[in-house]
């Protein structure tokens, strides 16, 4: 097996060329985005709707979401990847809008690859109700263990996840390599894929977050004014599923590209 060409991973070239291949290609990324961020825009309408009539706990309205919404994102994941790593779409039909068993692989390995993230939240669910009537030492205590078993299986799902990370491309592409080619073709360039990752979300990632929490903010606000400003409301949280789809895009890009450069794969002469 050939990994690579065993150069070390150029960080800043890899994130100026992610960010160029997006924005280059926005009508690509259009075409790509439109059904995943349309669907994604119903399924938050709905969700609305049904909160309010049925008065739904944040979490359950979670549990009828989130499925759905992955769904979205792995088709324009998938298709993404293959846009980069093959230089066209993938199917003209439906705008690239598919899930078949290319797309349930990869939803597979990244559910796999998010588990750690999962199981390292779950103390805070159930730690702090059995602590309730515990004196404030013992749930100090208790909560400062908590945080660092945390700490450790954040640190752990990071360096795991990065390590496998080129499944997910590897998966995109057809590529018959498993978990083991993964980890091989990552040694060695691990921090450089975490930090060309991290270092390149910074932007849109902050533009997100920063509009997360305007529409949080503003929601009860808007609601309660005129036509204009629940409009507004309205675009807001489509403006996010933009930028949210468009972080996608980078981070795909950026993880193709390193995979590109570390493995030495190259498209099929046939496809």
């Amino acid at each position: 097996m050939t990994v690579g060409n065993g150069t070390k991973l150029p960080v800043w070239s890899t994130i100026g060329r992610a960010y160029g291949l997006v924005f280059a290609n926005l009508a690509a990324f259009a075409a790509l985005a439109a059904l995943p961020v349309g669907l994604s825009y119903l399924v938050l309408l709905a969700g609305d709707s049904l909160a309010a009539r049925l008065e739904l706990h944040i979490l359950a309205r979670l549990l009828l979401e989130q499925p759905l919404r992955w769904l979205f994102w792995i088709v324009f994941a998938v298709a993404w990847h293959r846009y980069v790593l093959l230089g066209r779409p993938q199917d003209r039909r439906w705008l690239g809008f598919r899930f078949g068993r290319r797309e349930l692989r990869f939803f597979l390995y990244a559910l796999a690859l998010a588990l750690p993230f999962v199981v390292a939240f779950l103390p805070l669910f159930i730690v702090p109700p059995l602590l309730q009537k515990s004196h404030w030492t013992t749930q100090l205590g208790a909560m400062s263990g908590v945080g660092l078993v945390m700490l450790v299986i954040f640190a752990g799902g990071f360096f795991l996840s990065v390590r496998f990370s080129f499944i997910l491309p590897s998966v995109s592409v057809d590529r018959p390599a498993g978990l083991d080619t993964a980890w091989a073709e990552t040694r060695g360039s691990g921090w450089r894929i975490f930090a060309a990752t991290m270092l390149g979300a910074i932007p849109l990632g902050v533009l997100d977050q920063l509009l997360r929490a305007l529409i949080i903010e503003l929601g009860g606000r808007l609601a309660a004014g005129g036509t204009g400003l629940r409009a507004l409301l309205a675009a807001l949280p489509f403006g996010q599923l933009l930028i949210s789809f468009l972080f996608t895009a980078i981070l795909v890009s950026i993880l193709s590209l390193a995979f590109r450069a570390r493995s030495g794969w190259q498209p099929p002469a046939t496809n």
